[in-house]
């Protein structure tokens, strides 16, 4: 379902047999559609529908076995492995779930977040699957990374290109390029970190960029010239530093959607603090 549902639902007709299949990480109404085509089936060809666990049900006895407060439970119990698994993991190594479109990113920063915006597991479980909306169906149109040979290099890289005055979203890259007469490729992190302002994560690895201005874009794209990449030996170095590690200041609170990013090491009066703290705390 589009705009809804946070990961696909299997529909399998084999044998004679026709059967729906979820996955981890499905929300409320994924597990509704899943219940929906088992139970239309069965009224049509006159079976019983059988649960995973061998329970037989006839669709007028769907509610009492298979209601609200058995998907609730299902998806509260889910929710909390996935958190617990991604608080566990490495930064640069997050959970991925695949979603119906594309992939979700969940580490222990995005784990941390959802996990102080609700009070009881379930709380935090449809938080999670906010968040994985925001992903699989931003607002902004999905910038798509193409290979790039490196200005005076012959090193191919993944670059996303960001022109002025354009909302996009964007999964992590091995670079960013400012469109100018000739484009500027910065290594994902310190882009972000120049773009501070202008960026939102959705996810550990995914970021909407706000429409930047024309009379900021020259000033920006200055600066990125300034950072460009320098041909590496290995690729590898072009994405060994992380995002997470950059610092911003105490922000107003209408700046989670634009988060402002340091470009110094002097702490403020509070203490220099990571963006995903602000993030944290706005959401």
């Amino acid at each position: 379902m589009r705009g809804v549902s946070t990961r696909s639902v299997e529909v399998i007709l084999e044998g004679g047999e026709f059967t729906t299949r979820l996955f981890s990480g499905a929300c409320r109404e994924d597990y509704l559609l899943a219940l929906d085509l088992a139970a239309a089936v069965s009224r049509i060809s006159g079976q019983s529908v059988v649960s995973e666990e061998g329970v037989s049900f006839v669709p007028s006895e769907r509610g009492q076995r298979y209601g609200r407060g058995w998907v609730d439970d299902h998806i509260r119990a889910i929710g909390k492995v996935i958190l617990r698994m991604a608080s566990s993991r490495r930064p640069e190594e997050p959970l991925v779930v695949e979603g119906p479109i594309r992939a979700f990113h969940i580490g222990p920063h995005a784990a941390e977040a959802i996990t102080a915006s609700g009070h009881s597991d379930l709380e935090r479980a449809e938080r999670m699957f906010d968040m994985m909306r925001e992903v699989q169906y931003p607002s902004a149109p999905m910038l798509e990374p193409r290979a790039t040979v490196l200005p005076d290099s012959e090193q191919v890289v993944a670059a996303a290109f960001i022109e002025p005055e354009t909302a996009v979203v964007v999964q992590r890259t091995d670079v960013l390029a400012f469109m100018t007469d000739v484009p500027a490729h910065v290594p994902w992190v310190p882009a972000i970190d120049l773009l501070g302002p202008y960026v939102r994560f959705l996810d550990e690895w995914t970021v909407a960029i706000a429409p930047i201005p024309r009379e900021a874009w020259a000033d920006l794209t200055a600066a990125a010239s300034t950072m460009e990449v320098a041909p590496a030996s290995n690729p590898e170095e072009l994405t060994q530093h992380t995002w997470w590690s950059t610092q911003v200041t105490d922000a107003p609170t209408e700046v989670f959607q634009r988060p402002v990013a340091r470009h110094d090491d002097t702490p403020d009066e509070e203490g220099v603090r990571r963006w995903w703290d602000v993030w944290r705390q706005r959401r």
